[in-house]
């Protein structure tokens, strides 16, 4: 049997209601709904699949970080300073900032080039308000939040005092003016760095931490 004008009709009966429902769906909450979730599951399997190819990633900060301990142990609360200061930076810099704009880049191509272009742009003070946002978005702790536990300041404004400080020991004068409590709060603020909005990160793609290393398996 051909095609008879009867089919065309039907057809364009078919067209015309998959176009209203199409159109109905395009202007509802649930379709804006469907590409957010869309594009936060295409964020994620980007930004899950950076940490699986480079497990260790978090792993020199990690490593600074114990070596800040030992030092602020030792009574060498200068170079406790800086090794926790390089900890912290390494944390938000490559275990958190750089796998979140490779989760926001389409193109592999694109996403290392761009990480780039952030990685310098980090010191300049107009991205630092951008750059937080992202972090704090991707882990769901507000890092401008006044925290009761750090004077009721906020992380942020921590990392920021430790980053001036280790400059100033490294470019300057002021290794014979770190004291045991700036070595003790440099140590504090690289801590809550990896060990708790880190995690919290992972956590949100299904990944965790053993030691430095990230894990995808589920353990009992």
């Amino acid at each position: 049997m051909g095609y008879e004008p009867i089919d065309a009709e039907y057809e364009m009966q078919m067209d015309a209601i998959y176009d209203g429902v199409l159109e109905q769906y395009y202007n509802s909450d649930a379709y804006h709904e469907d590409i957010s979730r869309g594009i936060e599951e295409f964020i994620d399997e980007r930004q899950r699949s950076f940490y699986l190819e480079k497990p260790d990633v978090a792993k020199p900060a990690f490593d600074l970080l114990g070596q800040a301990g030992e030092l602020f142990n030792m009574g060498q609360y200068g170079a406790a300073q800086v090794f926790a200061g390089a900890a912290a930076e390494l944390t938000f810099g490559d275990a958190l900032l750089k796998p979140m704009v490779y989760g926001l880049a389409h193109s592999d191509t694109v996403a290392p080039v761009l990480a780039g272009i952030i990685e310098n742009a980090r010191s300049v003070h107009k991205f630092k308000a951008l750059l937080v946002a992202i972090v704090s978005e991707f882990s769901g702790i507000d890092l401008t939040a006044n925290v009761a536990s750090l004077s009721n300041r906020s992380l942020w404004s921590y990392v920021d005092d430790v980053r001036r400080q280790r400059n100033a020991i490294l470019h300057g004068d002021g290794l014979m003016k770190v004291n045991r409590e700036d070595a003790e709060l440099a140590l504090t603020v690289a801590s809550e760095l990896f060990h708790k909005v880190l995690p919290s990160v992972l956590a949100k793609i299904g990944l965790h931490l053993h030691d430095a290393t990230v894990c995808s398996k589920s353990h009992t």
